[in-house]
């Protein structure tokens, strides 16, 4: 059966969709199994989490079919951290956002624009820091 299924998918120049047609009508395998899983999926492919680990049957490496299930596992974990991830991330602060501006705005000065810039900038910070010793002092 092995080589029966081999040869098909050769002959179909690598083309599952042919070999497994091919492979049904020889009656190798059955053509409603593809179908099946084709409209249960709605011609999609099946997702990650859809998919199971395959039946050893007779001389099987059982071996395979754990490291394909010990695969599916981690993959499903590594999913649920990514998701996890993507909920936790906060978007940025005012602070943040200017704090970037002002960066990438003194990043792409002339040294002389720099200096100045640098210059004004620390008279502007130390003023208000002065007059903000009373106020709660706000961390990102």
């Amino acid at each position: 059966m092995y080589l029966q299924v081999k040869a098909a998918i050769q002959a179909a120049g690598g083309d599952l969709g042919v070999a497994e047609a091919q492979c049904a009508m020889m009656g190798v395998i059955s053509s409603s199994a593809g179908e099946e899983e084709e409209d249960a999926n709605d011609g999609q492919r099946p997702s990650v989490s859809s998919v199971s680990a395959p039946t050893v049957k007779g001389k099987g490496k059982p071996s395979d079919v754990a490291l394909l299930s010990t695969l599916q596992q981690q993959l499903q974990e590594s999913a649920h951290q990514i998701q996890q991830l993507q909920q936790s991330t906060k978007p940025p602060t005012e602070q943040q956002v200017f704090g970037q501006y002002v960066k990438g705005a003194l990043m792409t000065m002339s040294q002389r624009r720099y200096r100045k810039a640098r210059r004004e900038i620390g008279a502007i910070l130390e003023s208000l820091q002065d007059s903000d010793e009373d106020e709660q002092v706000m961390r990102p």
